[in-house]
């Protein structure tokens, strides 16, 4: 009943939140890349047609998230280093930075983008070494686990030491929102990612990411990426530009979510490998 009524909160906000439209050519790019009968050049091609959208894809792939040893120049040179599914996710990460850069303060909108885009270099940095198949959802939750931050400043002036919160990964930030929201940023984080048409798992991951006990948000895909999600969140703080830092040290922190690391195998020690290889491609992108 309870969540019911949330999801039911959720839908009378959307009624008055426009929910921001995956652009039209997106659309396409995205489809084409889907598809496996589709060449290279027909992506190009396609993406050539809007020579802004290529500017913002560039720069997105030569941002610290693609981790990239070299700068690429063209969409032929982007395409040929990262493959046609890297180059989807830059195409959905210029989307979305294009749409939620639009009636935003701007300090704020380059926060929560740098904290999206350092999030999800992180996921995808775990997923790599420990689920090579889950590379692009794992990215995809890391990009989009806060994109109902934004929407929620938009409707409600005071909600922006919330937003910080909820970047902060404070678990309590949920029972805030929804007092003084009526829903919660997970919740409309979900509807947003399904109006984008996103894989199932990453929306339920985004639903689910501030979660207390992962074995009940579904299917082990989610709960692996709720897991990866979170393990992110943690490597992160003290870099990704929103000002959190590390409350607690990183023994002590994998030692109290032990479940998590351990449902990933990792040990406090490659906890801490992981963190100095994130900072490694962070620097080295800079």
């Amino acid at each position: 009943m309870q969540i019911d009524l949330k999801l039911q909160a959720t839908k009378d906000i959307l009624n008055t939140v426009s929910l921001p439209a995956q652009p039209a050519v997106v659309t396409e790019l995205v489809k084409l890349t889907n598809n496996p009968n589709v060449g290279t050049d027909r992506v190009g091609r396609e993406l050539k047609k809007d020579p802004l959208l290529v500017a913002k894809v560039l720069k997105i792939v030569n941002s610290p998230a693609f981790g990239l040893r070299r700068r690429v120049e063209s969409v032929e040179q982007a395409i040929g280093f990262m493959g046609i599914s890297m180059f989807q996710k830059a195409i959905l990460a210029s989307a979305m930075r294009d749409v939620f850069a639009l009636g935003h303060d701007q300090r704020d909108a380059m926060v929560f983008w740098n904290h999206s885009e350092v999030v999800a270099a992180g996921c995808e940095l775990i997923a790599k070494r420990r689920f090579p198949d889950l590379v692009m959802p794992a990215y995809l939750c890391g990009l989009f686990h806060d994109c109902a931050i934004p929407l929620l400043c938009s409707k409600f002036d005071d909600y922006q030491p919330l937003a910080e919160l909820a970047m902060d990964f404070q678990d309590e930030v949920l029972d805030m929102e929804e007092m003084e929201c009526g829903t919660n940023h997970c919740l409309l984080g979900y509807f947003f990612a399904k109006s984008w048409s996103l894989p199932d798992s990453v929306c339920l991951t985004i639903l689910h990411h501030h979660a207390l006990d992962f074995d009940e948000v579904g299917s082990d895909t989610t709960q692996t990426l709720a897991s990866i999600l979170r393990v992110s969140e943690f490597l992160v703080q003290n870099y990704d530009g929103s000002g959190n830092t590390k409350s607690v040290d990183t023994a002590v922190w994998a030692a109290e979510n032990r479940n998590i690391l351990d449902y990933l195998s990792i040990d406090s020690s490659e906890l801490c490998d992981f963190e100095d290889e994130l900072l490694e491609i962070l620097n080295s992108n800079l």
